[in-house]
């Protein structure tokens, strides 16, 4: 990465404080407002961690712009990661448990404006807690995003995502994919059964995958049933399944279909008491 580039960051460092600071925003929004920005040197290529609002991506916004300070931090740097694409090792994204009616979701078209992350293996979007207020998703609906994004990270061995990708997902070659930490989000678009299917994620050796909160829209006990009977898993495979619904008679089901190792938790959405 060039000098040029690591002074690109650091000014941008110095536009979101001093924008900051000129609003007041540490006072009015709270220090958890304040979008953070680090990165760390790894060999020739870098790792980059955001931490900040993310819901809208505006290209080459300006400084000065009225809106500057809410999305101007987000904004550069996914303009700034695109043109350095191939200088880029991981990227991590992270944000307060603050969005509107409920949702928080990413829009990461900015960085589909790269060529391709050639080096990229490591890609995460912090995915919901369960007690969190706010559900995190990408975009409000994931209409194949993941999918596009993907597309652009040939070397990626590690994703992490709070939301479920659609079946276009499972055309792209991930055959270096060996890690996938996946929440649901607010709909698990058949994941499972697509899953079952997959002829691109040969590698794939963890998958830690959490349903949905939505009760009525969890994913059906015959998707893991036809997943379990599929060639998908081999022996030695690490399977996390945080789930809300299935009882110990149903894992026991799924094992004798497929002897693998599996870690069940207990996933439940929280809620106030009156």
């Amino acid at each position: 990465m060039s000098d040029s580039f690591i002074s690109k960051l650091l000014e941008l460092q110095k536009h979101i404080y001093d924008c900051c600071v000129e609003e007041d925003s540490c006072h009015l929004f709270g220090f958890e407002a304040y979008p953070r920005i680090s990165f760390t040197k790894i060999g020739n290529l870098y790792e980059i961690n955001y931490f900040g609002e993310g819901a809208n991506y505006t290209p080459n916004i300006n400084v000065n712009d009225e809106e500057a300070f809410m999305n101007y931090g987000f904004s550069t740097l996914c303009d700034l990661i695109s043109e350095n694409d191939s200088k880029i090792i991981s990227l991590n994204f992270d944000a307060p448990d603050k969005g509107a009616n409920g949702l928080r979701p990413w829009y990461f078209d900015g960085l589909l404006q790269a060529n391709k992350f050639d080096n990229l293996v490591r890609f995460t979007v912090k995915r919901t807690d369960p007690a969190a207020h706010n559900l995190v998703t990408i975009d409000y609906h994931e209409k194949g995003m993941i999918a596009k994004l993907v597309a652009k990270m040939p070397a990626l061995e590690h994703l992490e995502l709070p939301s479920a990708p659609n079946k276009t997902f499972f055309d792209i070659d991930l055959l270096e994919l060996t890690e996938l930490i996946l929440h649901a989000g607010s709909e698990h678009q058949n994941f499972i059964r697509h899953l079952a299917d997959a002829t691109n994620l040969s590698n794939l050796m963890v998958l830690d995958y959490a349903d949905t909160f939505d009760y009525a829209e969890t994913t059906p006990f015959d998707d893991y049933k036809s997943l379990f009977s599929s060639n998908f898993f081999s022996k030695y495979f690490l399977f996390t399944l945080r789930d809300p619904r299935l009882t110990q008679a149903n894992l026991k089901e799924l094992l004798n279909l497929k002897e693998i190792q599996l870690l069940h938790l207990p996933w439940f959405y929280g809620s106030f008491v009156d």
